[in-house]
């Protein structure tokens, strides 16, 4: 982490490091690196890509969709493969049926 007090400027196209060491995205796209982690401040490794194949999401405990009024999460994946949309667990089974009869489950 940085302990710079001013922001650096590489190019105002491209990126600009803030004192607290965080990138700010000026203009354009955002390009990650692959084959490595990418990790939050917090220092949690949250998404690697393979080199022409999977893109890997991780979290330190679930990963949480919510509404667009980010009044309500819609659907919950906990770090023990459990699904829920709300309150209410999906059966893995289910899931699977609806998934591959392209079917809506909401």
């Amino acid at each position: 982490m940085r302990s710079s007090t001013s922001q650096t400027t590489f190019d105002r196209r491209l990126f600009t490091v803030m004192p607290d060491g965080t990138t700010s995205n000026n203009d354009g796209p955002l390009i990650l690196a692959n084959n490595l982690w990418h990790k939050s401040v917090d220092g949690v490794d949250r998404m690697w890509y393979n080199a022409h194949s999977a893109t890997y999401f991780h979290s330190g405990s679930s990963f949480i969709f919510r509404n667009v009024a980010q009044s309500a999460d819609i659907l919950t994946i906990k770090d023990s493969g459990a699904i829920y949309n709300g309150n209410v667990g999906i059966q893995s089974t289910t899931l699977v049926s609806m998934l591959h009869l392209g079917m809506s489950m909401f």
